[in-house]
């Protein structure tokens, strides 16, 4: 019996048939890696807010007013903070005993929020507990992770204020704000740093027309004109006085 062979229509029906089945096949692959970029993202963005929260509630915990010799205890504005802490420095261990500063309890902490790189900065030091005692050679900021906006706030016990140094008031705020954004604010366009995929939140679908990510972030926007953050803590600080620092009034004669 005579065999016959595939026709020409039939072998390009089948070459275009791999062809989609391929196709379809690098579509669920990209679009796999895609999840896997915006998963780590978003990962590395709460990781970040998290490692923040936690690392300055413990140096809070233990701060100090400051004095003259070694500056404040507590100096900040919205984006950058310096606290001084009464803690073991743990992470000097392994230059030995012979380090006067290994000994010493009193950690100076920086936290910041670089504009430039959009990354959430710290740096940890031992700070000199005498005059003498030469200063711990700066290691430089270490990135904790991304994110589009950090704010801090400090509570004088009557209102939030934008900047805060313990030792010009000669107190301790009695509560810090940690303000966390992950996405641009609407009308604010991303920096170039943030203008991928990856930005788009992981429920949201930007497809069919319709920008979801937007439309939440808009509802989301409270009295003041601003998103509310993905990360939010108020930190009180247990030292901290609640008195008022008015001077006394003299009693109606």
């Amino acid at each position: 019996m005579r065999r016959r062979g595939f026709t020409l229509i039939e072998v390009l029906i089948s070459i275009a048939l791999v062809g989609m089945l391929l196709g379809s096949m690098f579509a669920f692959m990209l679009e796999m890696l895609s999840t896997r970029r915006r998963a780590l993202d978003y990962t590395a963005r709460q990781l970040a807010a998290a490692t923040l929260i936690e690392r300055l509630e413990r140096d809070l915990a233990t701060c100090l007013v400051g004095d003259r010799g070694h500056g404040a205890g507590i100096e900040g504005d919205g984006t950058h903070l310096l606290v001084l802490s009464r803690s073991v420095a743990a992470h000097l261990a392994e230059r030995g005993p012979g380090d006067p500063a290994v000994l010493g309890d009193l950690q100076q902490t920086e936290y910041r929020f670089n504009e430039q790189t959009g990354e959430i900065e710290a740096r940890r030091t031992a700070h000199p507990a005498a005059p003498d005692v030469a200063p711990t050679v700066d290691a430089g900021f270490a990135t904790l992770g991304p994110a589009f906006r950090l704010r801090f706030r400090y509570h004088d016990s009557n209102r939030w204020q934008d900047a805060f140094d313990s030792l010009a008031e000669d107190r301790l705020p009695t509560a810090v704000e940690v303000a966390v954004w992950f996405d641009p604010w609407p009308g604010e366009e991303p920096l170039a740093r943030m203008a991928e995929p990856q930005r788009e939140r992981l429920t949201f679908d930007a497809g069919g027309g319709f920008d979801d990510a937007e439309a939440a972030r808009r509802t989301d926007l409270d009295l003041s004109g601003e998103p509310r953050p993905d990360r939010f803590r108020v930190i009180l600080i247990p030292d901290a006085s609640t008195e008022d620092r008015e001077p006394d009034r003299e009693p109606p004669s």
